[in-house]
C-alpha cells in the first residue's frame, strides 16, 4: 500500500490498505494512511471542479480532525453556494487560528490564514444578508491589517451603506492618516460628515478633495448640494 501510495498510484493504495483494515480494523496506521489517500482523491476531483463528490468524500473518509479536511469542506460549501454551512466551519478555522495568532503574534504566515477565513467569512455574510456580522468580521481584519488600506475602506464603505456614520468617519480618517490625499476617502467623509448634519466641514472637506483633484467630478456635485442647501 505504501508502495503504491509513492508511486502516484492511488486506487492501488487504497485498495491495499483497505485490504489490511478488513484483516485488522484496529489498524491505525493504516487507517491513518487510508484516510491520507482518501483526502488526496477528493482534492484531484475538487480540481475537476467534483465539489459534491470530493465533499463526501472529505466528510466521510477523512479525519475530522485534521484541519486541511476542514478547510476542504468549508472550500467546497463555499463553491456549492451554501454560505452557511461554510460558515460554520469557517468560523471554527477563524477560532483555531486566533488563538494561534495570540500565542504566536510574529507568525506571519498564520496571520494570512486567519485573513483568507476572515474573508470568507465576509463573503458569506454579505451572500445572506447578515450585513451585522460581516461588518464586525470587516473590523476583525481591519485589525490583523493595519495597514491595509483596501480592508479600511472595504469596512468604512459597509458602515456607510448600513447608515453607521461614526463608525464609517473613524475609519476614512484611518485611511487618511495614512493617505492624506487620498481624495476618494475625502470625498466619502464629505459624505459621512453631510449625513451627521456637518455641512461647514462637509464643505471644509470637499475644497480639500477639491485642491488635490480639481475636476473630481463627485467632489464638485456634492459640493454644489451643498451650497444650493445653505443658499
Amino acid at each position: 500500500g505504501v508502495a503504491a501510495f509513492h508511486s502516484g498510484d492511488l486506487a492501488g493504495a487504497k485498495k491495499w490498505f483497505e485490504t489490511v483494515r478488513s484483516f485488522n480494523p484496529g489498524d491505525k496506521a493504516a487507517q491513518k494512511n487510508l484516510q491520507n489517500v482518501c483526502f488526496l482523491q477528493a482534492n484531484e476531483l475538487a480540481q475537476k471542479d467534483e465539489w459534491e463528490e470530493a465533499l463526501r468524500i472529505w466528510q466521510n473518509a477523512c479525519s475530522q480532525d485534521d484541519l486541511n479536511v476542514f478547510y476542504n469542506i468549508a472550500l467546497a460549501y463555499d463553491k456549492l453556494e451554501n454560505p452557511q454551512r461554510a460558515n460554520l466551519h469557517w468560523q471554527k478555522i477563524t477560532t483555531y487560528y486566533e488563538e494561534l495568532c495570540r500565542n504566536n503574534p510574529d507568525d506571519i504566515l498564520k496571520k494570512e490564514y486567519l485573513g483568507i477565513a476572515y474573508q470568507h467569512l465576509i463573503r458569506n455574510y454579505q451572500a445572506i444578508g447578515d450585513d451585522k456580522r460581516a461588518i464586525q468580521m470587516m473590523a476583525k481584519l481591519c485589525k490583523l491589517k493595519p495597514e491595509d488600506t483596501g480592508c479600511q475602506f472595504e469596512l468604512a464603505e459597509a458602515c456607510i451603506d448600513n447608515e453607521r456614520w461614526n463608525s464609517a468617519q473613524q475609519q476614512l480618517l484611518k485611511i487618511l492618516s495614512q493617505q492624506p490625499e487620498n481624495v476618494e476617502a475625502l470625498v466619502n467623509l464629505a459624505f459621512v460628515q453631510d449625513m451627521q448634519y456637518k455641512e461647514q466641514q462637509a464643505m471644509q472637506t470637499l475644497g480639500k478633495a477639491l485642491q488635490i483633484d480639481p475636476d473630481n467630478v463627485e467632489a464638485k456635485h456634492q459640493l454644489v448640494v451643498l451650497l444650493n442647501e445653505e443658499a
